[in-house]
């Protein structure tokens, strides 16, 4: 007797982390790329930033759940994620190194990142997105 096979969909992949880190990814409008990383640029008395802008059409219709950042150092700090309508689809004062923070879209794409640190230069090491 021959066995019975069913055709069963697929499950669905888990979430996995993406990385858009790079002068491919994103142009510095505050701050600079070396050829592996971003650097803070010195805005003043006590403060370091690096504000990005995206590059090319990545962030065309692109709808991660979560953002994760990596730096060189564990300051206390804030990050804004921005859309192309220039509003805050994230927010946070204190970002901890390698964990993820939701992303809250409405119509607009991904647009900048913005990122401050109140104290000594750093370096921003990696961008992923939750897809």
């Amino acid at each position: 007797m021959a066995g019975i096979f069913f055709n069963l969909p697929d499950a669905p992949s888990p979430p996995t982390w993406v990385p858009h880190f790079d002068n491919t990814n994103w142009t510095a409008t505050t701050g600079s790329w070396d050829g592996s990383k971003w650097n803070s640029a010195d805005t003043g008395p006590g403060g370091h930033v690096i504000n990005l802008q995206d590059a090319g059409a990545w962030t065309s219709s692109y709808r991660p759940t979560k953002l994760r950042i990596s730096f060189s150092v564990a300051p206390s700090w804030g990050c804004a994620l921005l859309d192309s309508n220039v509003d805050v689809i994230l927010a946070e004062a204190t970002v901890v190194d390698g964990v993820g923070y939701d992303i809250t879209f409405g119509s607009f794409d991904i647009d900048s990142i913005q990122l401050s640190h109140a104290g000594g230069a750093w370096s921003l090491t990696n961008i992923e997105f939750l897809e």
